[in-house]
């Protein structure tokens, strides 16, 4: 700290701090990351790096990702050039697709490739058209400003509901429930009711995925795990099989983490128990049956 200074926390400027510095040991992608960044000028848009999105058997990154607008810039180098990794892309591509397209088919994910394997001018010239596809997909959405300094609960409460494409991350089960009207101090449970209708609040921690393709268990037996569209999920004991159908409402908030590696919870939607699997009455079945909730029977 400079003599007579002061310091002073500021979310965004840690934040961009980490995710801009993020690659290592990949100097084409530092710079085109960081070179499309520069050019928005737009401190209110979210950056997102090695953005983490679910494949059928295993997971991708994508190198830099704007959640408000859904468009991800892709670094290209020399190896994406052969026959086979062309087709591997092709299909990477289709399913994060699948994975990030919109509910309602408005602002469906669009990937702006920049190759990074012939001249400069032509490496210029695709970064500054993926700084064009981004401007113009802020004009058609028009986004709300990104403001890390802002608890998500008052983001959500301030605009009367939580969606799925909001990707808040809340740091703790205490901040989920401030967007339900409780509190929860020393509440250690991951299900409970919300004291409306049908309505619980779930905290499921997803289990770690294995090379293989399976789901490692992460709490006390029990392995929960998301279809890679996001809306089946699966629960697995070793000790009670699974129960019939119901008509609870799970609104669900699943535990990861955020992208400067603490311990977040993000809503996944609003789930249903459809009862145990076919092939597998150790399992039970939730089906997503919303993408948002309403919050103004809580707030």
């Amino acid at each position: 700290m400079a003599a007579g200074g002061e310091y002073i926390h500021d979310e965004r400027r840690e934040y961009l701090a980490h995710v801009l510095s993020r690659t290592k040991r990949k100097d084409y992608e530092n710079y085109v990351v960081n070179a499309v960044w520069q050019r928005l000028a737009d401190p209110y848009l979210q950056p997102e790096t090695q953005r983490y999105v679910r494949r059928n058997n295993w997971y991708t990154l994508i190198d830099l990702y704007f959640p408000a607008v859904n468009v991800g810039v892709e670094c290209d180098e020399a190896y994406h050039l052969g026959d086979w990794q062309r087709k591997s892309d092709k299909a990477r591509e289709e399913e994060i697709s699948a994975r990030l397209n919109s509910v309602d088919g408005a602002g469906d994910y669009l990937a702006c490739h920049v190759r990074a394997f012939g001249t400069f001018e032509q490496m210029e010239h695709d970064i500054d058209q993926a700084v064009k596809v981004i401007n113009r997909r802020k004009r058609e959405l028009k986004p709300k400003p990104w403001m890390p300094g802002v608890p998500p609960w008052e983001t959500a409460i301030s605009q009367g509901c939580i969606r799925i494409g909001d990707g808040l991350a809340f740091h703790s089960t205490a901040d989920v429930c401030g967007c339900f009207g409780r509190n929860p101090k020393r509440m250690q449970r991951c299900y409970f009711s919300l004291g409306f209708e049908r309505y619980y609040l779930w905290h499921p921690k997803l289990g770690i995925e294995m090379p293989d393709g399976t789901a490692a268990s992460v709490s006390f037996g029990i392995t929960n795990t998301l279809s890679y569209d996001g809306k089946t999920s699966y629960q697995t004991t070793d000790k009670y099989k699974a129960g019939p159908a119901d008509d609870i409402l799970r609104v669900t908030f699943a535990r990861g983490k955020d992208e400067l590696g603490r311990t977040a919870y993000r809503f996944i939607g609003v789930f249903r128990h459809d009862g145990p699997k076919e092939d597998d009455p150790w399992t039970s079945v939730d089906v997503r049956v919303a993408d948002e909730v309403d919050l103004s029977p809580w707030n």
